[in-house]
């Protein structure tokens, strides 16, 4: 009887221990199973005209990447960059690569530009993934799918305040030359809109993309008082030596080619391209909002120039700015928002394109460094941004006293 009685204690201490040891095994396999993937796909010009701008762009994202590698720990973050080589046919074939096996992105930030950004709506719609664009500014770019977010304001913004400024200093007269793609063109249209209604005369005269000589643009346009570009960088830097060339001759050094442009000429790429002729140059940029997160901006400041130095050892990534312009701030926000947007489905087990869509779309705010983030019903940014009007002096960006 003893010896039943301890053959039963000893079976049962067995299935105990068995059971234990099961338990805790199936537990450590389990925490070892690995995390769900956020894949993320950031398209930017790395090569051709808008390459300092990309650069920066790159640079920033990692910035992000890494923080929310540190921060998160339902779901893994994965970042995949492409080139878009500033180029609307490379911009569509890169998202065609991040949106396709074996990268199969959950969501495309990017572009700069808005032609590159419109280029990658159609990739973005057949894969059912989001396009979050960090700068792209084309007024009509959010009625091209539902899908499509941005964290800058449109074109129509930055124009109305830019009339508004020129009024203000006494300008009643100006000349509008802007580059012939669709970015160029409404801007120029609400520009004009804008300008008129504040009792101003305007002209507006496209130039093709490849242009190379504007003499013949500026000769009509020297009759106004002012010029107002609306351009990419390299154009803008030919235009501006020509203008300075010009006025050299004519000593025209009063009135004459009195030059106002864009945010996108918010570069010192710019101004080393154009040399003298940059000096002069005002052009409004987009600022952050008020209401931005100013602890998480300074840290950003740091670990940019930090991740910066770090990629000097990448060809690429050699032009990007020192300090960091209104691109890598934009960028930053916008990585961080669709990894932010994947740690809070993959919870619900609902990891999708479609999901970080209705994250976007429900978004109510995202305090990030360039202000507080949320998306009205056509996917623009529903949060008010300044506008500030910056001006080349001596070879140095400087921002306008009111």
């Amino acid at each position: 009887m003893k010896l039943n009685r301890w053959l039963h204690i000893m079976i049962l201490f067995f299935l105990v221990t068995a059971g234990f040891l099961l338990f805790t095994r199936s537990s450590e396999t389990a925490s070892a199973q690995p995390l769900p993937e956020c894949r993320v796909g950031l398209v930017m010009p790395t090569t051709g005209g808008m390459a300092p701008y990309g650069a920066e762009g790159v640079i920033a994202g990692r910035v992000a990447h890494e923080e929310a590698t540190y921060n998160f720990r339902d779901c893994k973050p994965i970042l995949l960059v492409q080139d878009s080589g500033s180029d609307p046919t490379q911009a569509n074939s890169a998202a065609a690569v991040l949106v396709s096996k074996p990268n199969s992105v959950l969501a495309l930030v990017g572009e700069i530009n808005s032609a590159d950004t419109a280029a990658m709506v159609s990739q973005a719609r057949s894969a059912g993934v989001p396009i979050l664009a960090p700068t792209a500014s084309m007024i009509s770019l959010t009625q091209m799918a539902t899908n499509i977010f941005r964290i800058w304001p449109s074109d129509a913004y930055e124009a109305s305040k830019m009339a508004e400024h020129m009024i203000n200093e006494g300008i009643n007269d100006v000349a509008v030359l802007y580059i012939e793609v669709p970015y160029g063109k409404e801007m120029a249209t609400y520009f004009k809109n804008a300008f008129e209604k504040a009792g101003g005369r305007i002209t507006v005269e496209g130039y093709p993309k490849d242009t190379f000589d504007f003499t013949p643009l500026l000769q009509r346009s020297k009759r106004h008082q002012a010029i107002y570009i609306i351009s990419y960088i390299e154009d803008a830097a030919l235009l501006l030596k020509k203008a300075y060339e010009l006025r050299q001759k004519s000593q025209e050094r009063s009135n004459g080619f009195r030059i106002y442009g864009t945010s996108v000429l918010d570069s010192m790429s710019l101004v080393e391209k154009a040399g003298l002729g940059a000096e002069g140059l005002t052009f409004a940029v987009v600022q952050p909002g008020a209401d931005g997160d100013t602890a998480k901006r300074t840290a950003f400041l740091s670990a940019y120039k930090a991740a910066r130095e770090k990629a000097q050892s990448e060809p690429a990534l050699r032009s990007a700015a020192r300090e960091p312009t209104f691109v890598a701030f934009h960028v930053y926000d916008a990585i961080s928002i669709t990894f932010a947007a994947c740690e809070s489905y993959v919870k619900k087990q609902q990891l999708s394109g479609a999901s970080i869509s209705d994250f976007l779309r429900n978004l109510t705010g995202f305090s990030g460094v360039t202000g507080q983030i949320a998306f009205d019903n056509k996917g623009d940014l529903a949060t008010s941004r300044t506008v500030v009007f910056k001006h080349v002096k001596g070879g140095q960006i400087n921002t306008l006293l009111k």
